[in-house]
């Protein structure tokens, strides 16, 4: 797992960003809450991978990642 963005991925993630906000700002509360719950429970779900994945992108310990980290992205 190797970061390797470059400015044409920044300049597509905003313009995908830029696209997607007129509906999901539409979308009542309710259903965006739902989805954001769905993140959550996938977070969960696939915490060791993501926790990996965060220990060699920073460098910090796998400990720190799996029980802080990732939980944290869970619960907000």
């Amino acid at each position: 797992l190797v970061p390797d963005s470059r400015e044409g991925d920044v300049k597509r993630a905003v313009e995908a960003a830029q696209k997607a906000f007129p509906g999901w700002s539409a979308l009542p509360v309710e259903e965006r809450s739902k989805c954001l719950l769905k993140i959550s429970e996938l977070i969960t779900k696939n915490l060791s991978h993501l926790a990996m994945a965060e220990t060699v992108d920073n460098g910090k310990p796998i400990a720190v990642s799996s029980t802080v980290d990732i939980p944290r992205s869970a619960e907000n």
